[in-house]
């Protein structure tokens, strides 16, 4: 036999009974609390104070791909750095600390992370929001999307929230109104952008503006659209509606009526003034319908052809207006050929102008075939402009046989001259290497001016007497293979006396690919002689030139280049023409040969010269020379230019 004995618990083995089953109890809560949380699908952890995890989950184990959970405790790994956090995510009342981004099994995603506070330390989880964030962004690229569409659109458009507050306005908007884009930006109610406008005198003059603006704000509680006529004090017209946005509030827009009233305004002026113009001009103009009648004439038709108003407001078919007596023979031709342009088939129907003298006056006329069907005659009296062509035919005449008188004189002039002028500066260069003595200072420097100014004066004769042979066609080159390198610096050792005295550095760069061109050497040195006295008599004192050479395809390109005033925009198309000069006060001042002969002695060696000038910033001339030499056959006869 059995037997069982039920006695109560008392003192302490009845509270280590109830501690027992508490514990029990606790153990089996925990228990279904940890499985239940291991089984989120979203990482868990617990940490204590000094941020050392002491629990975490599977998805956190998952999430991290750092070994299983007890290596992931030991090395205490966190799934996004405090620095990687975006903190403008987060959110207090939720305890969202940010959003990060990391890479979980090789997809790239996005997780909210919250942290509670504990007893002993804190409760955070990870909130996956990926699909969220991509929503967002779609969300962001559509609203901007909009508003770019938006912001094209010359329509001006606003748009207030339910609080009656700007959310969104574009550039047409702005423009419209020509209010500070800061101020709209700061988001105004739509009151405050209304007082706004009547400050500026940019809205409708109204007697009762409160109850005006009070009509404007009942949008907001009305779902029927509102369409107003604003007319603007500054003479603008407007087309305003006014409906419910989708997403609550009201959008404005406003249409800018006024070149629609303008060009309706104009065109009833136009059509009111039509039959005044055409009374009024000058030329005789007449329309002919389809059938070949008199439609429309001004007064001047009348006058032109001697008619009489009663007999064309019959409308007269164009065969009788052929047919009138008292024609000349140019008259009769003429309006055969116009009743030709307006009587003729679709297919034939062609454009025809000419002249007719009729009674001691030249007229051109036109018959202009119209897409309707009818035809437009014009006719001008222009004797007096055939009088005055003829007058500057016989003028242009004079003229080039005067410009042709004037080079031969020109170039018979300067080789007289040239001889005396080089027995002055033979002398003058006698006396100043003192063959016939000493000479006093102001003797020297007598002589020194007249040495220079017969320099001068050669050098132009020299240029006029090349201009001369060129526009003859005599002048012939001596072609020979330069050396591109040596020619610079020979033509620059001349110059180094007259750059030393100005105070002027120069600098010489060539090309390694270039190396010679077929040219006359001469007149190359002269080319580059005339440019760089340009360039140092328009460089200031401690400027510095530069010239050059590269290869350009088959060409050779000399450059010189200074960083003086630079020429001004106006004058630089006449640069290289004949006796073209505008010297600055106290500068270099020529004949205005030089560049013209530049241009000359280039395009003979075949090639061009072009210029690149700014002010204040220098002024580059460009001679672009065929490596093979010129084209015989192609060589330029340059004509004289007056000056």
């Amino acid at each position: 036999m059995a037997t069982l004995r039920f006695r109560p618990l008392t003192g302490q083995r009845l509270e280590n009974s109830e501690t027992l089953y508490d514990a029990h109890k606790l153990a089996r809560q925990v228990q279904r609390l940890s499985a239940i949380l291991d089984s989120a699908p979203f990482p868990i952890w617990l940490a204590d104070r000094r941020g050392q995890l002491s629990w975490i989950n599977k998805a956190y184990v998952d999430a991290a791909e750092a070994g299983p959970m007890e290596q992931v405790l030991k090395k205490n790994f966190s799934l996004a750095r405090p620095d990687a956090m975006d903190r403008s995510k987060a959110e207090k009342k939720q305890h969202l600390l940010g959003r990060a981004r990391l890479i979980s099994g090789g997809n790239a995603r996005a997780l909210n992370f919250h942290e509670m506070p504990a007893e002993d330390g804190v409760i955070g989880f990870a909130l996956d929001v990926t699909a969220l964030e991509e929503t967002e962004k779609e969300l962001d690229r559509h609203i901007k999307a909009h508003a770019s569409t938006l912001n094209k659109l010359s329509t001006a458009i606003a748009i207030y929230g339910p609080d009656q507050r700007l959310r969104f306005f574009n550039q047409s908007y702005a423009q419209l109104w020509q209010l500070d884009e800061r101020f709209l930006s700061g988001q105004p109610t739509d009151g405050e952008v209304l007082d706004k406008m009547r400050a500026m005198r940019l809205l409708p003059e109204q007697a009762n503006y409160r109850e005006w603006r009070a009509k404007q704000l009942q949008a907001y509680s009305k779902i029927e659209p509102r369409e107003d006529y604003w007319y603007l004090p500054d003479g603008r017209s407007l087309r305003v509606i006014a409906e419910q946005h989708p997403f609550g509030g009201v959008s404005y827009l406003y249409e800018n009526l006024t070149k629609e009233y303008q060009l309706e305004s104009k065109y009833n002026e136009l059509f009111e003034v039509q039959r005044e113009t055409l009374d009024n001009l000058a030329e005789a103009v007449a329309l002919s319908g389809p059938d070949g009648r008199l439609r429309l004439f001004n007064p001047a038709f009348l006058r032109f052809w001697s008619l009489d108003q009663a007999f064309l407001e019959k409308k007269p078919h164009v065969n009788e207006l052929a047919q009138l007596p008292g024609l000349s023979a140019d008259s009769k031709s003429a309006w055969a050929d116009i009743k030709f342009s307006v009587t003729g088939l679709d297919a034939k129907r062609k454009e025809h102008d000419g002249r007719i003298e009729q009674d001691d006056r030249v007229l051109r006329y036109r018959a202009v075939p119209l897409p309707d069907g009818n035809a437009l005659l014009t006719f001008s009296d222009i004797s007096d402009s055939v009088r005055i062509e003829r007058a500057l035919r016989d003028r242009a005449e004079a003229l080039e046989a005067a410009d042709k008188l004037k080079n031969t004189i020109l170039s018979n002039v300067s080789y007289e001259v040239r001889t005396p002028l080089n027995s002055i500066i033979g002398f003058s260069e006698a006396l100043d290497l003192k063959m016939l003595g000493d000479l006093t200072p102001k003797q020297a420097e007598y002589v020194g001016a007249i040495r220079q100014s017969s320099e001068h004066l050669k050098t132009t004769i020299d240029a006029i007497i090349d201009l001369s042979a060129i526009d003859a066609g005599q002048m012939e080159l001596k072609l020979a293979k330069l050396d591109v390198t040596e020619l610079l610096e020979k033509t620059a050792e001349k110059f180094v006396p007259t750059l030393e005295k100005r105070k002027l550095d120069i600098s010489i760069e060539v090309g390694a690919d270039v190396s010679t061109v077929m040219g006359d050497a001469a007149r190359l040195e002269q080319v580059l002689a005339n440019l760089l006295s340009n360039a140092a008599g328009f460089s200031s004192a401690g400027g510095q030139i530069k010239m050059g050479a590269r290869k350009k395809g088959d060409s050779v390109q000399i450059w010189v280049a200074d960083s003086g005033r630079g020429i001004d925009p106006e004058f630089q198309p006449k640069v290289f023409e004949r006796f073209q000069s505008k010297p600055l006060p106290g500068s270099h001042r020529g004949p205005g040969l030089g560049l013209a002969l530049v241009k000359s002695f280039t395009e003979l060696h075949g090639g061009k010269v072009s210029l690149v000038s700014k002010l204040d910033q220098g002024t580059t001339v460009v001679c672009t020379i065929p490596i093979a030499g010129p084209v015989r056959q192609a060589r330029p006869q340059l004509k004289s230019t007056a000056a």
